[in-house]
């Protein structure tokens, strides 16, 4: 039965069709990711996924501009987009919280997925080692595959751990009329890499060694045997939990908080990266200007904040100098700078070609900037101080590579 008033995607019946190899689960707040999410879809198109399941959280619990859902929704309905995305109305779907959007990805893995994952429209996946500013400059590199990867693991994976890297908020006080993946690049100090929130992907075929593997968490697997849960090298999951019950059963928890980084540092004193974060990590673009990050703040201490789960997307901001964008961010005692990290930013040319195909030229359009506040005649009282980086400026990249215009 469908309710009245329901959009129609929210309520379209599933196609049938063949089992897709590879798909995503995404809960999507409109209200901080109208501006990143057609990117996102454009980029997990072009690394080879064939369903992109994105829950939106409409339930008004926080306020959405109407204009912007309307704007979104409508690019996500585009005939070349549909192929690709569908997309449920939470509020319609009676989902109150992020339980309901999980319970809803595992049953919708089982019945039409190969492989599933599930992660969120600020984390984004990298493989491959990055390339360095000139070779990104000079050519990017091929597309890499996810499907190639995962085909690639040995047989008896049934579950992928991914690890998670987290990103610096490049200066910006405002957010950039840019691509995330452009604007940055600069990812955080040493202490701040290693994050214990990475994120999973999980056969829902019911194939392999690990016929039982299901999800428990955002950040967990569970298996009946720790063989079948890999790290993305396809070793044999570093990071693990046993539980024995009286039964005698066993069951082996994979957790994604893998390391990022090694413990050998190359030069200029920044860790490298582990094996399995070079085969697959998410770059986690935790913050995007300090205007974000203090307005996620704000919210945080709004009634249901947690019920909804909008406490987890402050994390590590929750300390004032996490909101803070320095125009150059100093590591350590020897005061360097991380260096660009372009593994996506390289891409950027092709994934606004691939937004253009699914969504329309439109849809290709930089985020807008936000105009500066009007000067008021005789003197002012404001003691604000300039921003170190006007949100119009491009980024390094943009100008290497002849992005702008």
């Amino acid at each position: 039965m469908v309710a009245h008033g329901m959009p129609a995607a929210a309520h379209r019946p599933h196609p049938v069709h063949p089992r897709d190899e590879l798909s995503i689960c995404a809960q999507v707040s409109l209200r901080y990711e109208a501006d990143h999410l057609l990117p996102w879809v454009a980029w997990h198109s072009l690394i080879g996924f064939d369903r992109v399941l994105l829950y939106i959280d409409d339930s008004g619990h926080l306020e959405v501009d109407p204009a912007v859902h309307e704007r979104i929704t409508k690019a996500l309905e585009q005939p070349t987009a549909t192929k690709l995305v569908r997309w449920y109305s939470m509020r319609a779907h009676n989902m109150t919280g992020p339980g309901d959007q999980h319970a809803h990805c595992v049953f919708e893995a089982r019945k039409h997925a190969t492989w599933m994952a599930m992660w969120d429209i600020d984390e984004v996946p990298a493989l491959g080692a990055p390339p360095t500013p000139g070779a990104a400059a000079a050519a990017p590199s091929p597309l890499p595959s996810l499907k190639a990867l995962l085909r690639a693991l040995p047989s008896r994976t049934s579950g992928v751990l991914v690890p998670r890297i987290n990103f610096d908020c490049g200066g910006y006080t405002e957010p950039p009329p840019l691509l995330a993946y452009e604007a940055f690049t600069r990812r955080m100090c040493d202490s701040f890499l290693q994050d214990a929130g990475g994120k999973v992907i999980w056969r829902g075929d019911a194939q392999g060694v690990g016929a039982g593997v299901r999800p428990d968490t955002f950040h967990t697997l569970t298996a009946k045997k720790r063989s079948s849960l890999s790290d993305p090298d396809g070793e044999i999951v570093r990071s693990w939990k046993q539980n024995s019950n009286k039964s005698g059963l066993d069951w082996w928890k994979g957790v994604a908080e893998g390391p990022v980084v090694t413990k050998d540092y190359n030069k200029g004193g920044f860790a490298a990266l582990t094996a399995q974060a070079t085969a697959l990590r998410l770059n986690h673009y935790i913050t995007r200007s300090t205007a974000e990050c203090r307005r996620k703040k704000q919210d945080q201490a709004r009634a249901g904040a947690d019920a909804w789960g909008h406490s987890w997307r402050v994390g590590g901001l929750s300390s004032e100098p996490m909101c803070e964008c320095p125009a150059t961010l100093r590591c350590g005692k020897s005061g360097g700078t991380p260096p660009a990290d372009l593994s996506l930013a390289q891409h950027v040319p092709a994934i606004k070609g691939e937004m253009g195909r699914l969504f329309g030229a439109a849809a290709v359009a930089p985020p807008a900037a936000k105009a500066p506040p009007p000067k008021k005649s005789g003197h002012s009282h404001s003691h604000s101080k300039p921003s170190a980086k006007a949100a119009v400026k491009p980024s390094y990249f943009s100008v290497a590579l002849g992005l702008e215009g």
